[in-house]
């Protein structure tokens, strides 16, 4: 029943995932995701990429409803790493410049970037919780479900933007560092 962090307030999802070689686009559903589909910028959801026009397919996507960031690297390998979503926080805070991803420890070289205003919606009627697995415009919309085909593991939701350090430490360890 968490509802996500709202808004533009700065945020982190770390966790670890395994994608099978054999996944195909209409299992590139939501890792990861909460918020609405109200308007432009009001969900917050980590997928791997299906849509080869935005980039690498099953590279890793961070997106808001008409928004994403991709990287570069195919994540369908049947071999668990270690992902990051980051995004700082800000009245001005914009897809194309306060949103990072890491992929096994290393900030990553990303192949497309939108440019959009984060606002996730975490208020409205509309809005869901956190939700994992599961396409989150199906879920809202109550539709027959789409689901992730993989695993995930040690996922944690952290309401600040943490340092590449804090990152490898989670990866690591499973915990952040004592001193930052």
């Amino acid at each position: 029943d968490f509802p996500g962090i709202t808004g533009d307030s700065p945020r982190t999802v770390s966790m670890w995932v395994k994608i099978p070689e054999d996944a195909v686009t209409r299992n590139a559903i939501s890792m990861l995701a909460w918020g609405s589909y109200a308007g432009k910028g009001r969900t917050f959801q980590i997928s791997w990429n299906w849509k080869k026009e935005d980039g690498r397919q099953g590279a890793l996507r961070a997106g808001l409803y008409f928004g994403q960031i991709i990287d570069t690297e195919d994540l369908r390998d049947n071999r668990w790493h270690h992902i990051a979503v980051v995004m700082y926080g800000g009245q001005q805070a914009d897809i194309s410049t306060h949103m990072f991803l890491y992929v096994d420890g290393r900030l990553c070289t990303t192949s497309t970037k939108s440019v959009l205003k984060i606002q996730t919606d975490t208020q409205s009627s509309q809005a869901t919780s956190v939700i994992m697995g599961r396409d989150a415009m199906n879920y809202i919309n109550k539709q027959p479900p789409k689901t992730f085909k993989g695993s995930l593991d040690e996922v944690y939701i952290f309401e600040t933007a943490l340092s590449g350090k804090q990152i490898r430490s989670l990866m690591k360890s499973n915990k952040l560092p004592s001193k930052q």
